[in-house]
């Protein structure tokens, strides 16, 4: 999840793009790849490593290469959404502003407060009075004026 657009620091001035991503190595260690070409403007790259996957497309290694069960599917979905991410905001002039983030921890569960218990009661009639002292104030003052 990026939240880099809410976090990022130090700040950056006139910020063109912020986002994050997963590392292409950790997605490769993940589907069992070693190392793949990378040539500019190839979207489908060969796989180098292992010797076993030596010259397989890396779409096809994906397609027909891994057994993607309803557990392995889950635990990359995981990784995508809670693993560490590089993270990064990009000003208009240089780009050299990244850094590793991961979803945030959350250290208490929310917890809805019950508004009926003893204590928003005991509230509920507090502001009750207060009102009924406001009014009656404001009732005093405005026989006052008369």
């Amino acid at each position: 999840m990026c939240q880099t657009f809410i976090m990022y620091y130090p700040r950056v001035l006139s910020i063109n793009q912020c986002g994050s991503y997963v590392t292409q190595q950790k997605i490769l260690d993940y589907v069992g790849v070693g190392n793949v070409t990378n040539v500019k403007g190839v979207v489908d790259p060969t796989i180098l490593e292992p010797e076993s996957l030596k010259g397989t497309l890396y779409s096809k290694h994906i397609e027909e290469g891994i057994d993607w069960t309803t557990e392995k599917r889950a635990d990359y979905q995981n990784m995508i959404r809670y693993g560490k991410q590089q993270a990064y905001c990009i000003p208009f002039t240089n780009n050299d502003h990244f850094m590793e983030v991961q979803y945030p921890k959350v250290p208490k569960e929310y917890q809805v407060p019950d508004v009926c218990t003893k204590s928003g009661v005991e509230r509920a009639a507090t502001s009750l009075k207060s009102l009924v002292i406001l009014l009656t104030i404001h009732l005093v003052h405005a026989l006052r004026s008369k």
